[in-house]
């Protein structure tokens, strides 16, 4: 009898213990299912968080590129403007001193006088028109420089007192047509592509 009474307190025992097992076994896979659901969570967050990060990235690298070809474009375009008024420069330093260029002269000085308004002035030009430069000032209202200026071509006209200067020299005019020479240029180059 006391075999029989341990015998069923045994199997008693034994049942609650597989019942406790099944439970926590039961509660164990859950917490399984639970976790596993939160790390596909965590998982899916961080893989759309490393996307969006790499696409991020992948439009800053894209502006760059774009920012850096912009930028050589226009250093290339600016090169280029460069280029051809330095060429224009060489071309007015090499003009021949004939006529024309002695009629040229007449004319740039004469509306730098119109302009400055004062008829005592020091004209400076560059050393090769110092010969023709002299031959077109009027001897009492005009001196020539003591120095030459380093210009290509052309003259500066300073008023007596030197308050005022106007420089009408071909550096002066190529400067001043720089910005519509450099649209016109760009223009026909942006027609040409």
């Amino acid at each position: 009898m006391i075999n029989q009474i341990f015998a069923d307190i045994a199997s008693s025992v034994d049942k609650e213990a597989q019942q406790l097992l099944a439970r926590a076994t039961r509660v164990a896979e859950r917490e399984c299912d639970h976790a596993r659901a939160d790390a596909a969570q965590t998982l899916a967050a961080a893989h759309a968080a490393a996307q969006h990060v790499a696409v991020v990235q992948e439009e800053r690298a894209a502006a760059r590129r774009s920012a850096l070809a912009r930028h050589a474009e226009l250093t290339q375009r600016d090169q280029f403007v460069n280029d051809v008024i330095a060429k224009a420069r060489a071309r007015f330093a090499a003009l021949p001193r004939d006529a024309r260029y002695t009629a040229w002269l007449r004319n740039v000085l004469q509306q730098g006088l119109q302009q400055l308004g004062t008829e005592q002035v020091v004209v400076a030009c560059n050393a090769h028109d110092t010969a023709v430069v002299r031959t077109l000032l009027a001897a009492a209202t005009m001196t020539l420089a003591a120095q030459p200026a380093t210009i290509v071509a052309g003259v500066i006209v300073h008023s007596a007192d030197g308050r005022v200067t106007l420089d009408c020299s071909a550096d002066a005019l190529l400067d001043q047509a720089r910005d519509d020479l450099r649209d016109d240029i760009l223009n026909q180059l942006h027609l040409a592509e």
